[in-house]
């Protein structure tokens, strides 16, 4: 996705968020129209993979088709994308809990080789010079430049962006698919032989639902690019057929409709669009985070009360809880998340005028075992706070 907000803030996969601007709802690929389809308890399409990046023997073979007996992580990522590349210390250690005999993780990108090479030789921050090319020794490093297999998986299945992990069980058949974050406790199910797939074709079907629903509108805005007032439509249809529904992507077509709205100039509507976001009654800390990132997003030219909207929008930081689902991931995801979190919150109030709370919550946050990386941005921000008090 093209965010347009800084990554210290950016809460892609872990608190949600989209971008206003992208003409895809992807990475900058274009959507395909009728791609193949993939829900659960569907077998698993053969992995047609073009390069293996395996550092150890057990990980040299390519996996063509699926073995009965062995669990199956395909998990598609990309060397650019921050959440991906946080999520690989936790399957590192997955695959070394279960064991290859057991669990086999093949991580896919669509990067050429070049780039995927080079990101392996880089350094893991705080690992005392251990790269990522070490890290993932474990696990199946591949990329698959005439993204063959994201068709057959990812948009196959709807999917929206990555990184996305498939679960293929021991039969060959899809049993889950979500952020790797959450597949600590369905891997845990499958393996044991109690995962209730029945009952998770039907939650992840509904979900499929929404995210085909923002795909076509994906591609109708983008054929309609001149057209706001024809796209608005749309998306009003679109929202009457999930009326009661709590899916969270729904609010990807919020953010189409703001965009439209900015285009026809009409700033009370987006102000009113993005005040109804924050509002809405059903709300976990995710889907106010995506919110806040549209907020973050809009031009400086639209005329909004930005004091007033960011305001409201840490009320409902402050209050919202996480979903099930955040609640289900891994402690250091969840202690990522939560500094994620505080950063928005940072900016939140830098919106609002308030660049003390700003920098009280910044030194709360040195104050906890942030890596060297965070540790830095977080100073950084500290000096642009200060720069900026400075020169008024």
């Amino acid at each position: 996705m093209n965010m347009r907000i800084g990554l210290l803030v950016c809460v892609v996969g872990l608190l949600g968020s989209t971008s206003l601007w992208s003409d895809d709802v992807d990475t900058g690929h274009r959507v395909p129209e009728d791609p193949p389809t993939l829900t659960i308890g569907d077998p698993a399409p053969k992995l047609d993979i073009q390069h293996w990046l395996a550092a150890t023997d057990q990980q040299d073979t390519p996996v063509g088709a699926f073995m009965d007996g062995t669990v199956y992580i395909v998990e598609f990522w990309g060397t650019w994308c921050p959440p991906c590349i946080t999520e690989i210390p936790h399957l590192a250690k997955l695959q070394q809990r279960y064991g290859h005999e057991s669990l086999r993780l093949i991580s896919v990108s669509d990067e050429p080789l070049e780039a995927v090479q080079a990101f392996l030789d880089r350094e893991v921050p705080d690992a005392g010079g251990q790269t990522y090319r070490d890290l993932t020794s474990v696990f199946s490093i591949t990329t698959d430049p005439d993204r063959s297999v994201h068709r057959d998986y990812v948009d196959a299945a709807k999917g929206l962006g990555v990184p996305i992990a498939f679960m293929v069980g021991k039969t060959q058949r899809i049993e889950w698919v979500g952020h790797p974050g959450l597949i600590d406790a369905p891997l845990e199910s499958v393996m044991r032989g109690d995962w209730d797939r029945e009952t998770f074709a039907v939650e992840f079907k509904q979900k499929q639902d929404v995210l085909a629903a923002v795909r076509k509108l994906s591609i109708f805005r983008q054929r309609n690019a001149e057209r706001p007032e024809e796209v608005l439509r749309a998306i009003d249809e679109e929202f009457a057929k999930f009326e009661g529904s709590d899916q969270p992507e729904l609010q990807m077509l919020h953010a189409f409709r703001v965009q439209m709205l900015i285009k026809l100039k009409r700033s009370d509507e987006v102000e009113r669009v993005v005040r109804e976001m924050l509002d809405s009654p059903k709300q976990s800390i995710e889907t106010i985070g995506l919110a806040v990132s549209i907020l973050f997003q809009i031009p400086p030219d639209v005329n909004i009360d930005r004091a007033s909207l960011a305001q409201r929008a840490l009320q409902r930081l402050q209050d919202a809880m996480p979903s099930d689902q955040f609640a289900d991931m891994p402690v250091a995801m969840q202690r990522l998340a939560d500094t994620r979190k505080t950063m928005m919150m940072v900016q939140l109030h830098q919106l609002a005028g308030q660049n003390d709370q700003a920098v009280t919550l910044l030194k709360k946050e040195l104050d906890k075992g942030l890596d060297s990386q965070m540790r830095e941005a977080v100073n950084q921000l500290l000096q642009q706070i200060s720069d900026h008090e400075s020169e008024r």
